[in-house]
């Protein structure tokens, strides 16, 4: 299985896996590891959009300090794509469903990019529920101001005032200002999706013992959800790097290198 070569490249890149922890490591140590693999799906109009799947092992270091795979959960429906889903749900409730299909079939590049803005909010900073009145903010397309005022023959504050986002949600011209509740709303599915799958893991009886969560991928770097998972297992100690959503990208290119030498 590619994905599991990857994961063994991944975690130890030709080194032992006790290089990933300053406190060295225990043989028999076990590690529950989350991969969040970005892939592409087909669109419509013959174009690739972002789609994530979710792969769960559960490794065992042995007495050389490598790992080895004691229980692996491939191609798990859910991730980061679940975030984006429940945020163009939202735009649907407000705009119509119909009308953000049309736009995103006639405006890809536009769509593409205005996700790519809610992308990097996703992971962007902290979000802290103690501070009062914090916003979420990014820009829309001008396309889609012009295109929604078209269809409605209105504007975006009236829109959204008589939706159930009225209190939740604002405009400032092509700037939208979301508050920190209804923005991590949009979160709430796919991490508990998330934790349900490891909870189911570690009930395995392969799994018990589990010392740590490592996560790898471009969602594990989102704030909110390392605080889910942390909040769901504070027994174990969960390892996220900043720079997690290059892991996967390295460990599938150390990957490759290594197929074409052989």
């Amino acid at each position: 299985m590619i994905a599991y070569h990857i994961k063994c490249h991944l975690l130890t890149n030709g080194k032992k896996i006790c290089t990933l922890f300053r406190r060295g490591y225990k043989s028999n140590m076990k590690i529950l590891v989350i991969f969040f693999f970005v892939i592409f799906i087909q669109g419509s109009l013959h174009f690739l959009s972002p789609g994530e799947t979710v792969d769960i092992a559960v490794l065992e270091v042995d007495n050389d300090g490598y790992p080895k795979e004691l229980y692996c959960a491939c191609d798990l429906d859910c991730g980061g794509k679940r975030v984006d889903m429940a945020f163009e749900n939202a735009l649907s409730e407000i705009f119509t469903e119909e009308v953000i299909h049309n736009y995103r079939d006639k405006y890809i590049e536009d769509y593409n990019k205005l996700l790519k803005c809610f992308e990097f909010e996703k992971k962007r900073r902290r979000y802290e529920k103690e501070t009062s009145g914090q916003l979420v903010s990014f820009k829309f397309p001008a396309s889609f101001i012009e295109e929604s005022t078209k269809t409605f023959g209105t504007d975006l504050t009236t829109l959204t005032k008589q939706s159930r986002f009225s209190d939740h949600l604002s405009w400032e011209k092509n700037l939208i200002r979301i508050d920190i509740e209804t923005f991590e709303g949009f979160f709430q599915p796919a991490c508990d999706e998330i934790i349900k799958l490891v909870k189911k893991v570690l009930m395995d009886a392969k799994c018990s013992n589990v010392q740590y969560i490592l996560m790898a991928g471009e969602f594990s770097e989102s704030p909110l959800l390392q605080d889910a998972i942390r909040k769901a297992f504070p027994q174990l100690q969960v390892i996220a790097s900043p720079e997690a959503g290059r892991a996967v990208l390295c460990g599938t290119l150390s990957y490759v290198l290594h197929q074409m030498k052989e």
